[in-house]
């Protein structure tokens, strides 16, 4: 068939159409994607926000915690509780495409707010005070505003390091500088000090700019922060001038400045050194030091390490994931501190470096806000790992060493260069590594490097730590073998270089391979060398590597023999070690760690040892007593550093990030916190030689003299150095114990004594030094003269050279007596008696010089040793000592005296003995010389009882026993006479080998006096004959002690000790006081008893423990507790330090007594529960007391009376004999307090004594001046008592100030006299407010005194100037030493708060004081652990025994005094008399607040000053009456008073008004009386003027007629006037004019109706004016319903008299649209109700569509208003679904029909041939399709097709029985299949379309339960699809549809979001609407063409 016109057009047209659809689709999807792209954002962190559009005009849901908006900017706003001080407060921020969170975190600035002390307020105030602070982001493009009640608090968003917050102070004093700054927000952020010295703050700082003049490559900044570790603030300037190489800055002042060139050390500085112009404003900055790379390590000695900490994780390791980063914050340590208690420190430049240079996997970054490399940013950029190496620059900045001015901090020691192992990757691994290794960032293992011998000798010990540790592995639950080991050595720099730079630091050859031991548990172990410096260990298990990077350091040992340099160590001397390159375990880090002492612990050749390094570890060294045990190799192991500091826990400056600690801070000011052990030390050895019987040594060796002169001189006179006066010991040799001297006796000197001088070589106080000599031969007549030691000295004679002199005590004789005597010659004996120790003795023979050939010489010295072949002889063995002496003393005792050992020339007979192997001896003689010739020719030795002689080396046998010997000394020729001494010389017996047999697990100690016998291999002894004791010990039972005898009865002894007595059960406390010479180190404190008593023997306290807790036990607990300082050996405890101060008494000695008992054996005496325990030290005086003062300690309240008791019995007494002790001083410090009584009693007043504690001592003195009394303690307590009548709105505190001389540290070049001294003695200030800090009355005290001082605003004083008596000099801390400063106390005890930060209360006392030493002065410097004071009750609160007095203060009172004394005692009004008391009183207000208290007489100023006012004002009082007076008098009488006399009445009256009321009463009645009858006339003529006036102000008016509102005014004001008028005045004008009095009355009444007219016409145009706005009748619509009816109430409203202003054509206006109004309701709810009138839906049949048709004309005959207002009803709604369904209705009936035509097409049944099947079954499967409404349509089809149904049925059973086909079908057969599978074809075709949902289906669905008749589009997130579908829908699919596109997509709007969608949806519709009116456009042209019947047919 031909193709028509038509259809081409047709077809055209309906691609076009299709196109349009498609491509609407497509804009409907793409429409849908732009409007869902919004985003839920959850909130964490802080959640009480309200979210808001920008401009904050449409708040957005916040629900569960979350909201959802599109990308665009938005605000917040904090909204919690009505108490929250956040409320209010927020901010901008920009949601991106991938956000999915807001953090926010609360910012608090009141920790960090400006401050300033305002005078006017008498306060410090704070914001928004000083000005207003505002906040924004980094890049300062978005604002956040602060809380509603609070300027301090805002809600920022948390961006961690990723972006900073800026702010701006803006001060509201334009004198002030405004102040930018930065911060960083990780969480929370309070800016909370980290401790008290933490107290930055914003700079609050006045304007003034100084010059600064620089080199111009040289960069200036200013900078600052905000609180310790917090990202620093710079400021940088542009010059405003350039000239000749230099820049020109102004730069403001009070910052700190830093300075920094290429090649120079930077600087910081406050004070900008260099050369200021004359008026200081200007400076040329001085030249930065060159090189920036200098290493200073001298410093270390001094306490200032280059070293460093970071916040690295303990092993050094980072892991990284590819676009992350770290900020590393490395710190020096130490710090660069410029003020040592403020902890103000600057950091030095930083470098990072990545190994190689590759940054491909990791590089580092400093930020442009940080300018020194303050934080170093690590990015992870790819997968790898890589090292970054990190170090520091040297600095220039002020230091606590140098205390003022500049130091150079050294630049960061090579070996300890960091390095970071920087990992970048997923983490991927299965495998778990623990590397085990407690070597951890800030941790050192230490190698000895080198060591120094005592002998100088230096030796290379190693270049490598070893270090052992086991790593694990693991994977999953199982265990993983460790693959390898290896460590790559340290890389470092220097200068600036690094020591290697590989490329690939994984491959190169600076890594060792380490093979793993297995531990008896199975483990790996893996013992590695460390190189010096940070090495990288590598530990690979599984499928995991990890690394760990350790530190090591080598040490520089020197040992040295303190009191011997040089010399080797031996048994008895002190060694010395010294440990160079250590670094402190932990560092002085401001406000996080402080160290309270480093402690060195470790086993000195077995025995525990600590020692304290000190605070800071300046200096690394201790000493070690040398005993007999230490021989042989002496060994230093198990070293350890460990340390205590007030902070935080280890580790916790790995919490830094570039804002501090933020919320991980757990405190700054923590108690002291025991770190336990931070770093091991090597094992030190040294050798040490044998020096047997060490105590031997010493004792022999007590008497040794140092000089010794006896010689003839003058008395007086010194003796000097020579061979015939004196002799001195030197380094080489000591004095000979035997000295010939000659004397030359003349004339001259006949009638001089003898002197005798001797100098001990060791101190010994209690030594004595006796004198035994006589004159000739006859021994008898010995004289023993006990005499004092002199002293040696050297001086220069007057050729400069330098001599040595003693001071000499004569003797009896004179060299006349010697002369005298018949040998001439006298022998003096100089006996040398220690106090502990052998005696020595020197013998000295005189002699005339020219009788040296009748006299004998004496030897030098003759001494014994072993002959060849025999045993030697031990040290003492051999050794002569002569025979006792005796004599009788000053009170004829008889005294025998032992001279010593040695050979003694005055002495005729020795003693000695050798052991018994030496059998055969040498007696050796040295001769002496006289003038270099020797005086002895030979010597012989006899054997008593034997005829030999043997000669000088001759051995000499010796039988067991004693042997007596007679040596001969023979004279040389012309040297006097031989001589001739004995010796009896003992062979001991053999000795024998002792066995003890003891209780198994028990030890032997044998003990020969004080020397320790030495035990056999085997336990036994092998010892010679005489006594022995021995003590077995066993842990747990007493030891058990007895004496034993060897001799010659039995050969080999055996002692048994069966059993050991049990150590009985021990408990409880014992009370002990340990007290030296002066000072109670100790007061009384309880020590429990242990169970498990310490071993004293393991740390040499005893030879032997006596089982059991001692009462040594008790005083080294007590000891260890309070920190005294002591030593114990061999049971002997003694207090060290300043135990003893004073001269002694001979019978000077520690004490101990029980229970008041002496105590003797402290170390074998066991403590019982309750046992009171005193040490203390007697100085040995007659008559010394052990004294008691109570009470020990008290507290008592202000004003109570304490009454102090003093007892005390003999030192050696029984305390149960005390007595009291009257006459007795006691003493507070250096002041005296009183007397003690009869009964040892002083009353105490405590309102005399400050608030605190006071410590109480007693002293009394015997005529010498000597203290009897032990040391003794009061500690009293004196508590404030509060007054309940003080005014609480008012605090009064007293206030005082003592400083200090200016005299430097102990040994420095400017050390000084030390003296505190009060510069602000005690006075009241009282404050006019309930709250006031110490910072309050300091500044008022401070200033009212006229002292300036630095710090206030810190909230630490860190200089005073003090007055100008004193030099008027600035007094800062450490200006006396590194623990100088200043400090002050509140009520005696030191607060641990800041001046500003410490409140005080009415009777507060206030002591602000200088320090010199706190660790030693400061008595309350305690904390929770123990830690003390290093010093005691001698060196406590010195600062308080300053006079509280300024000086010259009284003096300057007293001078006012005389001044006021001056004034005469009759006052007069005369100059003279006047100047004096004006004098006076000037002088007097000029004194200081302390000054005027020393003024008595100043009541006399004050009754003078009195006298002088009351004269003064007799004489004013009388002439200013007498003025008045004459005024008055000059007035008329009232009769002829006119007007004119007006001003001159005032007058009159205005001067006697001023008069005083003792001047008016000097007035009389009568002149008084005259004024006031003319003031009386005066007022009634002013009232009759005063009436016409107001008469005329009426007249003037207009009538009643004229009157308009303008005249209101007017009439108001004559109204007013006439109402003011009197009585009298109205009278007087209604009797002159009465008319006008009536007109004002009618004027009122008219104006009155004039202004209600007015005001009914103003509310009627009102109205009017609304009506007028109304529409017209014919644009008056639906939404007009409001403003009608508002108009309607409106006129409505209105008065009847208003309404008839109201315009007649306004209110009709109004009518009419009121009846169109009503008429558009009715006929749209005639519509409405003609639509809801149809049947229900489900009700609707087809004869129901004329009704819907009719509904639908009418209403489609309503305007477009009533329209809308149909649609917004639902109404039409209800229309469109009624025409839907009966088009669905007419569609199915079309359908049926269709089924019907169908059926009724098939063959009649009689036609039916069984080919026509198909044909039937197609129509039953039609008709099965339709629906019951549509069977019911075509019941009569559905009856044919069962009948042809019926028909098939048979016809097909027919066939089955033939089985045979119909021949005359087959064309017809072909011809139906092939139009039912047309058919087919066509209808799978549909379905297919159908399924995608690209055309039109006809249907009912149902899934859900809203059923809805209509089209329904589902907004699926299909692309490019829209599945329409017409028909019945659940409207809750199509919600869920819409839920489904929001949640598969944060972008995707939400259902119900306003977006473009009508549009599409309008474009579609035309579309469709189009579509359908071109087919029946189409179809209709066909019909009237009669195209569609040509087609039919």
């Amino acid at each position: 068939m031909k193709e028509t016109k038509e259809n081409k057009k047709m077809k055209k047209i309906l691609c076009y159409l299709l196109l349009t659809m498609c491509l609407l689709g497509i804009l409907r999807v793409n429409v849908y994607a732009a409007e869902n792209n919004n985003r839920i954002i959850n909130l964490t962190g802080i959640s009480n926000v309200k979210i808001y559009t920008a401009d904050k005009k449409q708040e957005i849901e916040v629900k569960d915690k979350s909201f959802t908006v599109s990308p665009g900017e938005y605000c917040y706003e904090y909204a919690g509780d009505a108490s929250n001080s956040l409320n209010g407060a927020g901010g901008y921020f920009t949601v991106t495409e991938d956000m999915t969170e807001l953090n926010l975190a609360s910012v608090y600035f009141n920790n960090v707010s400006p401050t300033a002390w305002i005078d006017e307020k008498n306060k410090n105030v704070y914001l928004p005070d000083l000005g207003t602070l505002t906040l924004y982001d980094e890049k300062q493009e978005k604002e956040y505003w602060h809380a509603t009640d609070s300027v301090y608090d805002y809600v920022v968003p948390n961006c961690g390091g990723d972006s900073y917050y800026n702010f701006n102070f803006t001060p509201l004093d334009e004198n002030y500088l405004p102040i930018e700054g930065h911060f960083y927000v990780y969480g929370s952020t309070e800016f909370g000090a980290l401790n008290l010295s933490d107290n930055g703050r914003i700079p609050y700082l006045k304007k003034s700019y100084i010059t600064v003049k620089a080199p111009v490559d040289m960069e200036v900044y200013t900078t600052w922060e905000l609180k310790f570790y917090t990202a620093r603030n710079w400021k940088s300037y542009t010059p405003f001038k350039t000239e000749d190489g230099y820049n020109y800055y102004k730069i403001p002042e009070g910052f700190t400045y830093m300075m920094r060139q290429e090649g120079k050390v930077t600087r910081y500085t406050k004070s900008l050194n260099g050369e200021w112009n004359d008026d200081h404003t200007e400076v040329t900055v001085a030249p930065l030091e060159d090189n920036p790379t200098q290493i200073h390590r001298e410093q270390e000695k001094s306490g200032i390490y280059a070293s460093m900490l970071t916040n690295l994780p303990e092993n050094s390791e980072i892991d990284l994931q590819v676009g992350e980063y770290f900020d590393l914050v490395p710190l020096r340590a130490w710090q660069a501190v410029e003020n040592g208690v403020a902890n103000a420190h600057n950091d030095p430049d930083w470098h990072y470096v990545v190994i190689g240079g590759d940054e491909s996997v990791a590089s580092v970054e400093i930020t442009e806000d940080d300018k020194i490399g303050q934080f170093g940013r690590i990015h992870a950029n790819g997968e790898g790992t890589v090292l970054v190496a990190f170090y520091y620059d040297a600095v220039d900045t002020a230091s606590l060493t140098s205390g003022t001015g500049s130091y150079i901090y050294s630049a960061l020691l090579p070996e300890l260069t960091g390095i970071a192992v920087v990992h970048v990757g997923e983490e991927k691994n299965q495998t778990q590594i623990t590397s085990n290794i407690d070597m951890i960032e800030g941790r050192t293992v230490y190698y000895l490097k080198n060591q120094t011998g005592a002998d100088g000798v230096t030796y290379e010990m190693g270049n490598s730590a070893e270090y052992t540790f086991t790593p694990t592995a693991t994977t999953g639950d199982s265990s993983e073998k460790i693959k390898s080991v290896r460590v790559h050595k340290p890389i470092t720099v220097t200068d600036g270089k690094l020591s290697e730079n590989p490329t690939d630091w994984l491959k190169d050859s600076s890594w060792k391979t380490y093979s793993a031991k297995t531990t008896e548990d199975g483990k790996q172990s893996y013992t590695i060398q460390l190189s010096e410096g940070r090495n990288i260990v590598e530990i690979k298990a599984g499928d995991a590597t990890t690394y760990h990077v350790i530190l090591a350091r080598g040490l520089d040992v020197t040992i040295n023999n303190v009191y011997k340099p040089g010399k080797i160590l031996e048994v008895g001397d002190t060694a010395k070690i010294t440990m160079e390159n250590m670094i402190p375990p932990m560092f002085k880090m401001s406000a996080i760690y402080n160290p309270s002492g480093v402690q060195f612990t470790c086993k000195t050749n077995g025995t525990d040892y600590t020692v304290s390094f000190g605070q800071y570890m300046a200096g690394s060294s201790f000493t070690v007593k040398l005993q007999d045990e230490d021989v042989g190799t002496y060994r230093i192991t198990d070293g350890a550093l460990s340390t205590s500091a007030w902070g935080t826990m280890d580790g916790a400056h790995r919490k830094l990030t570039r804002n501090s600690m933020g919320g991980y801070w757990n405190g700054g000011d923590n108690p002291n916190i025991d770190y336990g052990k931070m770093a091991y030390i090597p094992e030190i050895s040294f050798e040490v030689e044998s020096n047997d019987e060490n105590e031997e040594t010493v004792s022999r060796s007590a008497g040794i003299l140092k000089a010794l002169a006896v010689a003839l001189g003058a008395d007086g006179n010194s003796i000097i150095e020579g061979n015939g006066t004196a002799l001195f010991a030197t380094a080489h040799s000591d004095i000979s114990q035997n000295v010939n001297r000659g004397l030359g006796i003349t004339n001259s000197v006949r009638d001089f004594k003898i002197q005798v001088g001797a100098d001990l070589l060791q101190e010994d106080k209690d030594a004595k030094l006796l004198v035994r000599y006589w004159i000739g031969a006859d021994k008898s007549k010995a004289v023993v003269q006990e005499m004092n030691f002199s002293k040696s000295y050297k001086e220069k004679n007057s050729y400069g050279t330098e001599n040595k002199y003693i001071d000499g005590n004569p003797l009896l004789y004179t060299a006349d007596d010697v002369d005298q005597a018949s040998l001439k010659q006298m022998q003096v004996e100089v006996i040398v008696v220690p106090s502990n120790g052998s005696p020595m003795t020197y013998a000295t023979h005189l002699y005339k010089g020219a009788n040296k050939n009748t006299m004998a010489f004496l030897p030098k010295d003759i001494t014994i040793s072993a002959a060849e072949g025999s045993e030697a002889l031990g040290r003492w063995d051999g050794i002569l000592e002569a025979d006792d002496v005796t004599y009788e003393d000053s009170e004829k005792n008889t005294i025998t005296q032992d001279l010593g050992y040695g050979f003694i020339g005055t002495e005729e007979h020795f003693s000695t003995s050798v052991p018994n192997g030496t059998d055969k001896i040498l007696v050796n003689v040295k001769g002496d010389t006289w003038n270099r010739k020797d005086t002895m020719k030979s010597y012989t030795v006899s054997i008593d009882g034997t005829e030999k002689t043997y000669e000088a080396g001759e051995a000499i046998p010796l039988e067991v026993g004693v042997n007596k010997l007679t040596v001969t000394c023979k004279a040389a020729k012309g040297m006097g006479k031989d001589s001739t001494y004995t010796i009896d010389v003992t062979r001991r017996s053999a000795s024998k080998q002792t066995t003890f047999e003891v209780p198994e697990g028990a030890s032997v100690l044998v003990m020969q006096g004080n020397k320790t016998m030495k035990a056999n291999e085997d336990g036994t002894y092998t010892l010679e004959n005489g006594t022995y004791t021995y003590y077995v010990s066993k842990s747990g039972f007493l030891t058990k002690t007895d004496s034993f005898k060897v001799t010659d009865e039995e050969s080999n002894p055996v002692i048994r000790i069966e059993s050991l007595e049990a150590v009985p059960a021990q408990s409880g406390t014992v009370s002990v006081q340990l007290a030296g010479q002066s000072t109670v180190f100790c007061p009384t404190t309880d020590v429990a008893i242990s169970q498990e008593a310490k071993d004293l023997a393991a740390n040499r306290y005893v030879l032997y423990n006596h089982g059991g807790y001692t009462v040594l036990h008790a005083l080294l607990d007590a000891a260890d507790a309070s920190r005294a300082g002591f030593e114990c050996y061999r049971g002997k405890f003694v207090l060290t330090g300043d135990s003893i101060t004073e001269s002694n008494g001979k019978k000077a000695s520690w004490i101990c007594k029980v229970n008041g008992v002496v105590c003797d054996d402290p170390a074998n005496t066991l403590a019982s529960d309750g046992d009171k325990v005193e040490f203390f030290y007697s100085s040995g005086w007659d008559g010394m007391k052990d004294a008691h003062l109570t009470p020990e300690t008290k507290s008592v309240n202000r004003g109570e009376t304490l009454t102090l008791t003093l007892a005390g019995a003999g030192v050696s007494e029984n305390d149960a004999k005390a007595e009291a002790i009257a006459d007795a001083e006691i003493y507070e410090g250096s002041k005296l307090i009183g007397t003690t009584d009869e009964n040892g009693q002083l009353q105490v007043e405590t309102n005399t004594l400050s608030l605190g504690t006071h410590r109480f001592t007693a002293v009394k003195k015997d005529e010498a001046g000597h203290n009897l009394l032990t040391a003794v303690m009061s500690s009293i307590t004196v508590n404030k008592v509060s007054d309940p009548s003080a005014d609480s709105n008012k605090t009064v505190v007293t206030f005082r100030l003592i400083g200090d001389t200016k005299h430097g540290e102990e040994g420095s070049d400017n050390e000084a006299v030390h003296a505190y001294t009060t510069w602000i003695a005690t006075g009241t200030y009282s404050f006019d407010q309930s709250e006031v800090t110490v910072g309050e009355v300091f500044k008022t005290a401070l200033e009212e005194a006229g002292l300036s001082y630095v710090g206030i605003e810190n909230n630490y004083i860190s200089s005073i100037t003090a007055p100008e008596i004193y030099g008027g000099y600035e007094l800062k801390e450490m200006d006396n030493g590194k623990n100088s400063g200043w400090m002050y106390t509140v009520n005696g005890v030191h607060p641990d708060r800041g001046l500003n930060e410490w409140y005080v209360t009415t009777g507060d006392e206030i002591v602000w004081h200088y320090i010199d030493d706190y660790k030693v002065e400061q008595s309350d410097m305690k904390d929770e652990s123990g830690f003390a004071s290093s010093g005691n009750a001698s060196t406590w609160n010195k600062w308080l025994e300053a006079l509280d007095e300024t000086p010259g203060a009284r003096e300057r009172g007293e001078k006012v005094e005389n001044q006021i004394k001056q004034i005469d005692e009759t006052i007069e009004l005369t100059d003279e008399c006047e100047a004096k008391i004006t004098t006076a009183r000037k002088a007097y207000d000029s004194l200081t607040r302390e000054e005027k208290r020393y003024v008595s007489n100043y009541d006399v100023l004050l009754k003078a000053e009195e006298q002088l006012a009351a004269l003064k004002k007799e004489k004013a009082d009388k002439e200013a009456a007498d003025a008045v007076i004459a005024q008055i008098d000059a007035l008329p009488t009232a009769e002829n008073v006119t007007l004119e006399h007006q001003e001159a009445v005032d007058a009159a009256r205005n001067a006697y008004s001023k008069l005083t009321d003792d001047q008016k009463k000097l007035i009389s009645k009568e002149t008084t009386d005259k004024l006031e009858r003319a003031e009386k006339k005066i007022a009634q003529l002013l009232e009759e003027q005063a009436a016409d006036l107001v008469l005329e102000e009426i007249n003037a008016l207009p009538s009643k007629e004229a009157l308009t509102l303008d005249d209101e005014v007017a009439l108001a004001g004559a109204e007013a006037h006439y109402n003011a008028l009197s009585d009298a005045q109205r009278e007087y004008l209604n009797g002159k004019a009465p008319e006008s009095v009536a007109k004002l009355g009618e004027l009122r009444t008219q104006l009155e109706k004039l202004k209600k007219d007015a005001a009914d016409k103003a509310v009627a145009d009102a109205v009017t004016e609304k009506l007028n706005a109304l529409p017209s009748e014919e644009d008056v619509m639906f939404q007009d319903e409001a403003v009608l009816k508002q108009a309607r109430e409106a006129y409505d409203a209105l008065s009847d008299d208003q309404k008839k202003f109201v315009s007649g054509e306004a209110y009709d206006k109004l009518e009419k649209a009121e009846k169109k109004l009503e008429a558009l309701k009715a006929e749209a709810e005639a519509v409405t109700k003609q639509i809801q009138e149809l049947p229900a839906v489900g009700d609707l049949k087809l004869e129901d569509a004329e009704k819907v048709s009719l509904a639908r004309s009418a209403y489609d005959a309503l305007n477009a208003d009533q329209k809308r207002q149909l649609t917004e009803s639902g109404v039409l709604d209800t229309l469109l679904t009624a025409e839907n369904q009966i088009s669905l209705l007419e569609r199915e009936k079309e359908e049926a029909e269709k089924v019907a035509q169908q059926i009724n097409s098939l063959p009649e049944v009689k036609d039916l041939k069984l080919a026509d099947k198909t044909a039937v079954e197609a129509a039953r499967k039609a008709y099965d399709a339709l629906s019951d409404n549509q069977k019911a349509m075509i019941e009569d089809a559905k009856k044919a097709l069962e009948e042809r149904e019926a028909e098939i049925k048979r016809l097909q059973e027919l066939a089955d029985k033939t089985d045979k086909p119909d021949p005359d079908n087959k064309d017809d057969n072909k011809k139906d299949d092939n139009k039912d599978n047309n058919k087919d074809k066509n209808t799978s075709t549909t379905d297919k379309n159908n399924n995608k949902g690209s055309g039109t289906t006809t249907g009912t669905t149902n899934k859900g339960s809203n059923t809805t008749t209509g089209t329904t589009t589902n907004k699926g997130t299909q692309s490019g699809s829209t599945n329409k579908t017409t028909g019945t829908t659940t409207g809750s699919q199509a919600q869920t549809s819409g839920k489904q596109g929001t949640d598969s997509s944060v972008k995707s709007a939400k259902t119900g979001d306003e977006t473009d969608f009508l549009l599409p949806m309008a474009g579609l519709i035309s579309a469709s609407g189009a579509f359908a009116g071109v087919i029946l456009y189409y179809k209709k042209r066909r019909k009237d063409t009669g195209v569609e019947k040509k087609e039919e047919k």
